[in-house]
């Protein structure tokens, strides 16, 4: 765990204590541990990423300096928003507070990385279909670029009817499928097909039945969790609303359940 504070702190799962903390230089924003590797990535508001490894103690092993042309025009500094390891465990995406992301090669340090620009405010939201890199974030916009060809110019995935208005929260490709899912800050959430980069379902959470109109519901984090196939949502500081999908042609289909938290522990 991290916080703009500046203390880094490692937690045992088995009783969930801590177990160690270290204070650094600069506020991290976003952390990523890698399993092939045993190593944790760190971003920094600077615009650096510290490669953590463990001997005794975790420690700054290195750091991943972004290229110059990841930085804005007039040269001012950057800071990392959001860190992916991508499906092929090779390679490392890295969102940034100016709207670009970084694509580095962590099997080979001698590659250039790929600088990918497509979004005019910071990078928040990263998801890899194998075929395809998602990326969005609070400019409400998704972009789609191809893995294999990292010079090919990024495509947006549009969906006129009902668009995405405001910062998009969470991005998530279902397992075993062509479909994304993403979500939005009003609770609007979206089903999409990858191979024709459409949108086939839209719905919103909590549904406006539920007494509460769109933009009042607060929404302020989206987890996908892929092994019983549930969106969840946190909506506001009283519910969170897991979406339950079933197989068909879109996911299958919906349902969705409220959990009330009365504030007990």
């Amino acid at each position: 765990s991290a916080c703009e504070g500046r203390p880094v702190a490692g937690w045992s799962t088995q009783k969930w204590k801590m177990v160690w903390e270290t204070q650094v230089e600069c506020p991290l924003r976003a952390l990523c541990w890698d399993p092939v590797r045993q190593h944790m990535y760190s971003g920094t508001s600077t615009g650096e990423v510290w490669v953590w490894k463990t001997a005794v103690v975790w420690q700054v092993a290195y750091k991943l300096t972004l290229p110059a042309s990841a930085a804005p025009q007039g040269g001012v500094g950057v800071g990392v928003s959001t860190l992916q390891l991508l499906d092929d465990d090779r390679s490392l995406a890295i969102g940034l507070s100016s709207g670009m992301v970084v694509v580095v090669d962590l099997e080979n340090s001698g590659a250039t990385p790929a600088v990918l620009r497509g979004h005019s405010q910071e990078v928040t939201c990263i998801a890899d279909s194998g075929a395809l890199l998602l990326t969005a974030g609070p400019d409400a916009q998704i972009m789609a670029w191809p893995r294999s060809r990292a010079t090919v110019p990024g495509c947006p995935l549009v969906d006129e009817q009902h668009p995405h208005r405001s910062s998009i929260l969470g991005l998530a490709v279902v397992p075993g499928t062509t479909k994304l899912l993403s979500c939005d800050s009003t609770g609007l959430a979206k089903v999409w097909e990858l191979q024709a980069l459409s949108c086939d379902f839209t719905f919103q959470v909590p549904p406006t039945w539920w007494g509460k109109p769109p933009v009042d519901c607060g929404v302020r984090s989206v987890l996908y969790l892929s092994r019983s196939a549930q969106l969840v949502v946190n909506a506001d500081t009283t519910y969170f609303y897991s979406l339950a999908f079933t197989e068909g042609p879109i996911l299958g289909g919906l349902s969705s359940t409220a959990a009330a938290d009365d504030g007990a522990d």
